[in-house]
């Protein structure tokens, strides 16, 4: 009995197996009737489709490799074209019309020695700082063009130039124009009848090759040669024995002798009919030393036109602790950058 009762359990589940399988074939036979019965224009639809895809695929690759090659392009003009030091390296021309200076060694050089000394800022490298504040003392470049220049912010600009100014600053003599003061005791110190402008007046000191050798603080256009000679620090450098080549309105004479030298100035005619054969000689002399100091003080003026132009007043506003006003600062820079070009005056 349970045998039979087991042979009709077996047969039940492959009665039921055979007809799962069949009901699968019968699901499979409707899916391929549908799609043989599908239309044929759609066939012809999607593949059309997937051509145009392809071809729309193929020009936007082709256009995005050519867009690629041209903005590897422009960077590397922009980067030739940018003013860096590797870019002015062996452009000696190009240095010296941005900077005064007569080589890209000597600009080299130079921002290397300051390297140590210049702020970080975010906005600049620190070669740019400096190829910018030579530029403006170089060319007198507007700081606002400058702002553009360089991407940054007007005030910007003015604080780096103040803040490199600061680093590379010295002295000299030249007379640079300036704005007129409002005030009555300033216009009174600083004006000029030679000039007839509110000037600084500095005192600079020369020596026989050419070199600039001294620079003294600015003073106003008003006050006299003699007085600042005497009370710029000039005669702390005298010794005794040394000869000091003047124009007659050097009236130097007794506060020099007093360190033991000797002023030598062009001969008067004054109470004479004509000058001794002596006399004439050390004029001319003098006055070939002096076409040199003029050349010199011409040098310093036109390789930094800066000094030419009329300046803020608040340029001769002392800021820190050095009693230095800005354009102290600015005319010992223009003086030192100038003693690095060739001299004026052979050594031979």
């Amino acid at each position: 009995m349970q045998q039979k009762r087991h042979k009709r359990v077996e047969k039940r589940e492959v009665n039921k197996q055979a007809s799962a399988a069949a009901q699968s074939l019968i699901l499979l036979q409707h899916v391929d009737d549908d799609a043989s019965s599908a239309n044929p224009e759609e066939d012809l639809s999607v593949g059309t489709q997937t051509d145009i895809d392809s071809i729309l695929m193929e020009g936007i690759s082709n256009e995005l490799k050519y867009l690629s090659a041209e903005n590897i392009d422009l960077k590397q003009q922009a980067a030739v074209s940018e003013l860096t030091l590797n870019n002015l390296e062996g452009k000696d021309d190009k240095v010296k019309y941005l900077t005064g200076l007569s080589s890209f060694v000597v600009l080299s050089t130079l921002f290397s020695y300051i390297l140590p000394f210049l702020p970080n800022k975010k906005s600049m490298t620190s070669f740019q700082m400096l190829l910018m504040t030579l530029m403006r003392l170089r060319l007198n470049m507007p700081e606002q063009f400058l702002a553009y220049e360089y991407s940054v912010s007007l005030t910007t600009v003015s604080r780096i130039f103040s803040n490199i100014i600061d680093v590379l600053y010295i002295r000299t003599k030249p007379f640079v124009f300036i704005e007129r003061p409002s005030s009555l005791m300033a216009r009174t110190q600083t004006g000029s009848s030679y000039k007839h402008h509110n000037t600084v007046k500095l005192l600079m000191g020369i020596t026989p090759q050419g070199a600039i050798s001294f620079i003294s603080k600015g003073w106003g256009g008003r006050v006299t040669d003699k007085h600042i000679t005497e009370h710029c620090g000039f005669l702390n450098y005298i010794l005794p024995g040394d000869v000091v080549l003047a124009d007659r309105g050097f009236d130097i004479q007794d506060i020099v002798g007093s360190q033991c030298a000797e002023v030598k100035i062009p001969a008067f005619t004054r109470g004479k009919d004509q000058l001794s054969p002596l006399e004439i000689e050390m004029t001319r002399k003098i006055a070939n030393c002096r076409i040199h100091v003029e050349r010199v003080i011409g040098c310093v003026r036109q390789k930094y036109t800066i000094l030419g132009s009329t300046l803020p007043i608040d340029y001769l506003i002392t800021k820190d602790e050095t009693n230095m006003t800005m354009v102290d600062k600015m005319c010992h820079i223009c003086c030192a950058l100038t003693n690095c070009s060739e001299p004026i005056i052979s050594f031979d």
